[in-house]
């Protein structure tokens, strides 16, 4: 079941806003308009409420141990989050906005668990070379697919192609031209 995320607009006294920009082992970089902000995340977002959907009306909450939650982590980078900061200048992430977009993927293991990739994103640019190494097709068809699945607009880049000849890739290119990609 899906993350029941909040609408984050009306912050509480001492907290914060921003936009987490990068993301490394549990530590989640928080622009905050001209200063970034190094936060961790809250043990609550690593629990979810659970609504019965029979019965709209019975709003009974349900907790949910972190054993079953079906997602890798509650915040990826392009996340609109609230924070608190601490005296040391640390933040810990307390809410996630509602996302707009996001492009994930199934997570390793043989859990169901997804792995968002990046949220709130407009596009994708998917980069690859002509050559030094060959471009894998079919490793941008699965990058295409997902990015169609998530709504977003995606510009091919392919780089190098100074290393081939023209005609050896334009065949490969044209397919995707033809399908509206360019």
């Amino acid at each position: 079941m899906g993350r029941q995320l909040k609408d984050i607009s009306s912050v509480r006294t001492g907290e914060r806003r921003g936009t987490v920009h990068k993301k490394t082992l549990g530590h989640y970089f928080v622009q905050d308009g001209d200063r970034e902000v190094v936060c961790s995340i809250s043990s609550l977002l690593r629990r979810r409420l659970i609504y019965p959907i029979a019965d709209p009306g019975s709003l009974r909450p349900v907790v949910v141990d972190v054993k079953d939650i079906r997602e890798v982590d509650p915040v990826a980078v392009g996340d609109n989050v609230a924070f608190v900061e601490a005296d040391d200048g640390a933040g810990v992430i307390t809410d996630v906005a509602p996302r707009r977009t996001k492009l994930s993927r199934r997570a390793a293991g043989s859990k169901p668990i997804e792995q968002v990739l990046v949220a709130n994103a407009d596009q994708v640019i998917p980069m690859f070379s002509a050559a030094k190494p060959a471009p894998k097709w079919a490793m941008l068809d699965r990058y295409l697919v997902s990015a169609e699945a998530a709504g977003l607009e995606a510009v091919i880049s392919i780089t190098k192609l100074d290393l081939v000849e023209r005609d050896a890739i334009e065949e490969e290119v044209s397919v995707y031209r033809d399908i509206g990609y360019r």
